[in-house]
């Protein structure tokens, strides 16, 4: 199962970044995180872990992802994996000419697909990562900072 979007933000590499990278908004940015923390590393160096709880209502879940890529203002790569379920998450932060295209990209692999399938989860996450993109286009587009 592959998940991709993309958004427009107009605002810089460095402001998008510097919003992205401040998890105390992840969840301002989508309604769908209750909680994030950066847990271990020096923060979206490659090797450092977060985590962050996810609430699809009936279904919740945790992760801590491991950051496997990380070029800031311009790319980060992690992998999370949950019971049955693993996933591999990239954001790109592209410079254009007015602002930022950002690459929101995660794919799924594991035994525990089915049964994504099986309940329909597909649509939940993928309005979770449409909240998100919306959220941080609205916070990087703020008249503060960079």
């Amino acid at each position: 199962m592959i998940i991709k979007q993309k958004i427009l933000i107009n605002a810089s590499p460095e402001k998008v970044w510097k919003t992205f990278s401040n998890l105390d908004l992840w969840p301002k940015m989508n309604r769908y995180y209750t909680y994030t923390k950066h847990i271990s590393g020096q923060k979206w160096a490659k090797g450092s872990r977060f985590e962050f709880l996810s609430d699809y209502g009936f279904f919740k879940f945790a992760a801590n992802p491991k950051i496997l890529k990380s070029n800031p203002p311009y790319f980060i790569e992690w992998i999370g994996s949950r019971p049955l379920i693993k996933g591999k998450h990239s954001f790109t932060f592209r410079k254009i000419k007015k602002g930022t295209e950002v690459i929101n990209y995660e794919e799924f692999s594991g035994i525990g697909l089915p049964l994504v399938k099986l309940l329909n989860l597909k649509p939940k996450v993928e309005a979770s990562f449409k909240a998100f993109m919306i959220g941080l286009k609205r916070e990087a587009e703020k008249k503060r900072g960079i």
